[in-house]
């Protein structure tokens, strides 16, 4: 679980960091 958990966050950075990932989640939430 904690693995999962890392990956999850890892993924979340990177998104913030390229931008890309951040605005899908954007998009789903809107």
């Amino acid at each position: 679980m904690k693995l999962l958990t890392s990956l999850v966050f890892c993924s979340l950075l990177l998104g913030v960091c390229h931008g890309g990932f951040f605005s899908f989640i954007g998009e789903a939430f809107q």
